[in-house]
């Protein structure tokens, strides 16, 4: 009984921990989209007192990259989650299984069933 409460508590804190450091990536991915559309913004400012059609087509081109980049970024960074969810979700699915098996391969009394007083 107390190894099955260690138990829990120990998935519990995995969870805890899996949970954190899934939203400091989603803050860290965050910053970095804001700080590009930020500058984004500021450019494209600076770019409506641009009078000279030379230097106007630069900073069009400029701007250009500067939007590449910023859908460049949250396309990683989707890929970036989709692969880490995808890992996320095998390891839970292979835990399960291996659990499974474990209560099959268990001596009768000391599986899933005597957890539930034999029901």
């Amino acid at each position: 009984m107390q190894e099955m409460r260690e138990m829990r508590q120990g998935m519990r804190a995995k969870m805890q921990q899996r949970h954190e450091q899934m939203e400091a990536m989603h803050q860290e991915m965050t910053q970095e989209l804001q700080k590009q559309l930020t500058a984004l913004r500021e450019h494209a400012k600076a770019m409506e007192g641009i009078t000279d059609e030379k230097q106007l087509l630069t900073e069009m081109r400029k701007h250009q990259q500067m939007t590449d980049d910023l859908l460049a970024t949250m396309v990683e960074q989707r890929v970036r989650m989709h692969a880490r969810m995808k890992e996320r979700h095998e390891q839970m699915r292979r835990r399960m299984q291996e659990r499974q098996q474990a209560e099959e391969q268990a001596p009768e009394g000391q599986g899933h069933e005597a957890h539930h007083g034999g029901d």
